[in-house]
């Protein structure tokens, strides 16, 4: 029997009932969802729209068509696409390319999907999706003239994606054909497929039982190899539930690890049965160097009722120590006030001597540019923006596009877009992110840039850790090549803000005097 609780915290489903409890969202109809990417470029010129058809096994359908009205300012253009397809399967999926040369560069463009469909001898019209009292809104997508900003050598990617292989009674992603579609539409370089260690072990068949040979995780591998090249980086993955040392359920991103994970202390498929398989404590057994261990939304708060039901807890330093994780993703989405409390229990770690790399993702389930989930538990269902694909995103500098072995170097910033780097000089000797020196004062080099997308630089400081005395300085009157005194023992990090709302943090570089 499946739990209730869940059901108090999940993305939108329209199909679940409990017993004679029926939400009010509840509909005898597969659910329906178009998608397309946050961005374009101009070179690119096709703006890709995504088509899922979810559990038309248990409600079959025929997809007619849909039409995709892409307007910005006064001009506007309608693409028809016929499909006539009957679905009976439990995914599927279909991309569509609609040409965008003729807007003017630069511009933010809105679109609108109406789907036409026929089931049970009755036909429908829903835009953008099927979600019963979600209000559409278009898409956004901005078209712009040029890639993201970032400088040859410098790879922008995704690593916490759920695809298709998380597929429960709480949550499901979209296929990694697709997926890799619009990411590089985004202009992404790589992406780690980050499945839940609880749906892996599922039968094919149903998420209710477990298949000891793990089909759909040697599914996914093979998946992704097929769609991992040189150009773009595909890396498997999992997102392991895992104890921490108090014996809470956190989340662990076990990337490019060469044999499966168990964790399913909160994965509610059995009622009362929360504890967790294994403890983050046996994972620094496990480190190599061709895999990658990074702490999943570590800071993340967690709503009592998941507290209580699902034994869902934080991770805390001790826990980082024991595991030997040093990467932590303290973004997990585009919520800026959440981002800069995440900093902020950052620099409260570094300041206590702690070497730890922060990433950035979204945590997104095949949401690229909205988001659906239930606001009031059998009653409402919302949409938002703020876990969509490559929104937030992870940046690291390498000779080759390599992701675990350059994200481990750590020569890594966090942006939504804008770029920043820098680098101390320190008698002719170069120092970089990631690095340490034992300077007591350098020459500070920096290079940021931006694109119309993100708007000039509005603000960009140098912070300064000191720490003895437990406190961050910062610096905002910089200079390329101005010397700066350095903490005795600390780091030094930098940010900046642009005027449209983009935001760029770099990792460290450490000071330590002998």
């Amino acid at each position: 029997m499946i739990p209730i609780f869940p059901w108090l915290f999940s993305y939108a489903e329209i199909h679940y009932r409990f017993h004679l409890l029926v939400p009010l969202y509840y509909r005898r109809l597969p659910e329906i969802i178009s998608d397309a990417p946050l961005r374009i470029t101009c070179k690119r010129g096709q703006l890709p729209v995504l088509l899922i058809v979810k559990d038309a096994h248990l409600f079959p359908v025929s997809i007619d068509g849909i039409r995709v009205e892409i307007s910005a300012g006064n001009e506007r253009r309608m693409h028809s696409f016929s499909i006539g397809e009957q679905i009976a399967v439990p995914y599927w999926a279909r991309s569509f390319e609609c040409p965008v040369q003729e807007f003017k560069p630069d511009s933010e463009l809105n679109l609108t999907v109406l789907i036409e469909y026929t089931a049970r001898n009755r036909k429908y019209m829903s835009i953008n999706d099927n979600y019963p009292g979600i209000k559409p809104e278009p898409y956004r997508c901005f078209y712009a003239s040029a890639g993201l900003p970032y400088p040859p050598g410098w790879f922008a990617g995704e690593p916490h994606y759920h695809s298709n292989f998380t597929s429960d009674q709480v949550e499901f992603g979209a296929d990694i054909a697709n997926t890799v579609k619009l990411a590089r539409a985004l202009d992404l370089k790589w992406l780690f497929i980050t499945d839940h260690s609880y749906d892996l072990d599922d039968s094919p068949i149903t998420y209710l039982q477990q298949d000891t040979s793990l089909p759909k995780w040697h599914l996914m591998k093979k998946e992704t190899a097929q769609h991992d090249n040189a150009s773009f980086r595909v890396i498997p993955a999992e997102e392991v539930s895992m104890g921490n040392l108090k014996g809470r359920n956190i989340h662990v991103l076990a990337v490019n690890h060469d044999h499966f994970l168990p964790g399913s202390g909160d994965s509610a498929e059995k009622w009362f049965r929360n504890r967790p398989d294994h403890s983050v404590s046996e994972i620094k057994e496990l480190h190599r160097a061709d895999n990658l261990f990074m702490a999943a939304h570590p800071f993340e708060e967690i709503p009592l009722l998941q507290r209580i039901t699902l034994r869902r807890g934080n991770w805390h330093s001790g826990d980082l120590l024991e595991s030997g994780i040093r990467h932590l993703q303290i973004i997990n989405s585009a919520d800026l006030f959440q981002l800069e409390k995440n900093i902020l229990q950052w620099s409260r770690l570094l300041l206590q001597g702690y070497k730890f790399l922060i990433i950035a993702g979204n945590d997104a389930h095949g949401n690229f540019n909205l988001m659906r989930q239930v606001r009031i538990p059998f009653v409402k269902l919302y949409s938002s923006r703020n876990q969509c694909f490559g929104q937030m995103h992870t940046v690291f500098s390498h000779s080759e596009n390599e992701p675990v072995r350059a994200l481990k170097k750590g020569k890594i910033i966090v942006s939504n877009g804008p770029f920043l780097n820098f680098w101390l000089e320190t008698a002719g000797t170069i120092v970089e992110i990631g690095q340490m020196t034992t300077a007591k004062n350098a020459f500070l080099h920096y290079d940021q840039r931006s694109t119309e997308e993100f708007g000039k630089q509005r603000r960009i400081e140098l912070i300064l850790g000191e720490q003895m005395i437990g406190r961050e300085r910062v610096l905002t009157d910089l200079r390329n090549g101005m010397e700066i005194n350095l903490p005795h023992e600390g780091y030094c990090r930098m940010k900046m803000v642009t005027e449209k709302g983009g935001i760029v943090l770099t990792n460290p570089i450490w000071i330590h005097r002998k």
